[in-house]
């Protein structure tokens, strides 16, 4: 047999082959979708940094321009509920015209339906062209009932953009009577939007809603100054397009841009914030890296706990196979070790039970072969003993047939010895009758002794009862003794703390001096009755054990007496029942004699009749002999079938052999 196996890839190996690949592309495939998600992410997250600094920016303007509205609304209040002409109007401009300097740097300043303009900080005074009431603050400020700004313009004087806040003032008629204003110079607003940027190349800048002014725009300055509607670039057209179709707290995508456009709340401002789509993919591509190379090294790490993973768990299957190599080369001998809950566990237990079944089968299969050779062995025996049985049955025959013509002849004697045969039997009709007599009056003692042992059984019942009776009696007087042992323990214990207590009381006595002599006395009395007490009770501890020692001697008397009258009550039981049996056995003797003399009367007509049946039976001797000559011919054929079946069971015992070798392949 060839043992030999072409060795193939390992299990281990061949999971490897298959998992490596399979993680390696989970992983490509997870980079990838985590690549795209990390730009849709990082896109997501320009998008709120730009919401979030737009609106940095729109609060910063709001609460730097509403400080500004809260001044003049306070002035406008003012001026309504505290001057009743215009005097008391331009007495109080005059006086808070200056008060704010620092966040109305032109001051505050009013003019009224009389023509009257009022203006501290305007010095010299406007020239003769110059018209108040056609002044865009004041036609805008009559409209308005509360502070609003106007649009945002270049101041001649100071070369500066201004932006205007104004309101109508009222009289207690609610008549309009005038406007109250401020400028505001827009320093602080384009300080504000030119500090803040997004990324490293994005920028914020502001247009004026009305006029489309462009303000503080720190990436292009010379767009400053400019209306929006003017420039041909792509961008400031697409500004223009969203300021135009109002699209704002939006994100847009434009070109390589990000753009978001805010209107400034209370204003007219416009914020435009931008961001450049290489800062977005600058940072995307360093995260993406970052990513890249992470996953690269966790599926390295994976691949390499994959492999060491499958290295440990598949360890045991390494022994499993050394087992089955050892089973594939007929040895039994060899058994896994490997001892565990996982599957691997459950085919190394499978394994050993097939390996020690399959075992217990050879050994069952070998023990067979012997038994199979060894009845090979007896059925050759068997056939030869019965092929001499046979050769010996043919001598028998012949003798047979020799020994039935001697037969033949000594029918003829047997008739003969017929007549004597009748003689006999008349003689023995006489001695039978004769014993029937003897059986019957036999029959009588036993009935009477039968009588006898059924009164002797109820005697006996009767004095086993009363032993048993005796017996719980005594059984009884023991409870009774241990009641007065316990009873005698408890006046023993009285007796102890009696004289402990006279022992305590001669003591104090003692103590207590001549005071205390009576008192001893009466202690040694109570010592005294302590002492016959304890006495007392020794005596009856005494008694009551030895009492007990009869008590047990009794029962254990008690108890041989009962086992002997159980004894003696079996036998007359037995005895009894051997006088019901000598008594049937009596019965059928008797009936047995009649049945004997009423075969003898039979026997008597069959001896008649034995003389004519002889010449009968000389007839049935021929036929026998016929008979005598076809069974030599079934000796022959016996014979030969003997013979056959030793050639078979040469050919069996062979078999066996081949199926010992066989078997005797396997180590076991």
């Amino acid at each position: 047999m060839n043992n030999k196996q072409s060795t193939g890839i390992s299990l281990r190996n061949k999971m490897v082959l298959i998992m490596l690949p399979v993680v390696i592309i989970c992983n490509m495939v997870t980079i990838f979708f985590t690549v795209k998600q990390t730009g849709k992410i990082m896109e997501k997250e320009v998008r709120d940094q730009m919401m979030v600094l737009s609106d940095s920016v729109d609060f910063e303007i709001s609460a730097e321009l509403a400080r500004v509205k809260g001044i003049l609304e306070n002035v406008k209040i003012s001026v309504e509920r505290s001057c009743d002409n215009s005097d008391e109007i331009i007495k109080y401009i005059y006086s808070i015209a200056d008060a704010y300097l620092d966040i109305i740097p032109f001051g505050v300043y009013a003019g009224l339906e009389e023509d009257i303009y009022i203006d501290k900080m305007w010095q010299p005074e406007p020239g003769d062209g110059w018209v108040m009431k056609e002044r865009p603050w004041y036609i805008d400020g009559l409209k308005a009932d509360s502070v609003e700004y106007g649009e945002m313009y270049l101041d001649a004087n100071t070369n500066q953009y201004i932006i205007s806040a104004f309101s109508n003032i009222k009289n207690e008629d609610g008549e309009i009577i005038g406007v109250v204003c401020a400028d505001v110079d827009i320093e602080a607003v384009n300080q504000i939007m030119i500090s803040k940027s997004i990324y490293d190349n994005g920028y914020v800048y502001g247009v004026d809603k009305i006029t489309g002014m462009i303000l503080s725009n720190k990436k292009y300055p010379e767009q400053n100054g400019q209306l929006i509607t003017d420039l041909d670039d792509g961008l400031s057209k697409k500004v223009s397009d969203m300021i135009d179709s109002e699209q704002y707290a939006k994100v847009t995508r434009y070109n390589n841009k990000f753009v978001l456009i805010n209107e400034v709340p209370n204003t007219n401002f416009i914020t435009v914030c931008i961001a450049e789509k290489s800062d977005v993919e600058s940072a995307t591509k360093s995260l993406q890296w970052i990513t890249f190379t992470f996953a690269i090294i966790g599926s390295f790490v994976i691949c390499l706990i994959i492999y060491l993973a499958l290295r440990h768990f598949l360890n045991p299957m390494k022994q499993i196979t050394g087992v089955i190599d050892k089973m594939h080369q007929l040895d039994l001998t060899e058994r896994s070790v490997h001892s565990s809950n996982d599957e691997f566990g459950t085919i190394s237990t499978k394994i050993n039970q097939f390996a020690d079944n399959l075992h217990d089968v050879l050994n069952d299969v070998k023990g067979a072969v012997n038994n199979v050779d060894k009845k090979a062995d007896t059925n050759a025996a068997v056939a030869s003993h019965l092929s001499g049985l046979a050769t010996k049955q043919d001598d028998s025959v012949q003798k047979l047939q020799q020994t039935i013509s001697g037969m033949s002849e000594a029918i003829g004697g047997i008739a003969e010895n017929a007549n004597t045969l009748t003689y006999e039997i008349e003689n023995a009709n006489t001695a039978t009758e004769e014993v029937e007599q003897l059986v019957a009056e036999t029959v009588k003692y036993v009935s009477d002794g039968h009588n006898d042992m059924d009164s002797m059984t109820e005697t006996m019942t009767e004095i086993s009862e009363l032993s048993v009776g005796l017996q719980e009696a005594v059984h009884n007087m023991s409870q009774g003794l241990n009641g007065i042992n316990a009873m005698v323990n408890v006046i023993n214990e009285i007796a102890e703390q009696t004289n402990l207590l006279s022992l305590n009381a001669s003591i104090e006595a003692a103590r207590a001096g001549e005071s205390g002599s009576g008192f001893a006395v009466v202690a040694s009395e109570i010592g005294t009755l302590a002492q016959n007490s304890s006495n007392s009770v020794s005596d009856i501890v005494n008694i009551t054990n030895e009492l007990e020692n009869l008590v047990i001697a009794v029962i254990e008397a008690t108890d041989s007496s009962i086992e002997k009258i159980n004894s003696s009550n079996a036998t007359v039981n037995r005895t009894n029942e051997t006088f019901r049996k000598i008594q049937s056995s009596m019965d059928e003797i008797q009936s047995s004699i009649k049945t004997v003399v009423t075969a003898v009367e039979k026997i008597e007509d069959v001896a008649g009749d034995m003389a004519s049946r002889t010449e009968e039976q000389n007839a049935c001797t021929l036929s026998i002999l016929e008979d005598c000559d076809e069974m030599l011919n079934i000796a022959v054929e016996f014979e030969s079938k003997g013979k056959e079946m030793l050639s078979s069971s040469q050919e069996l015992k062979s078999l066996s052999q081949n199926l010992d070798n066989t078997v005797e392949q396997f180590k076991l």
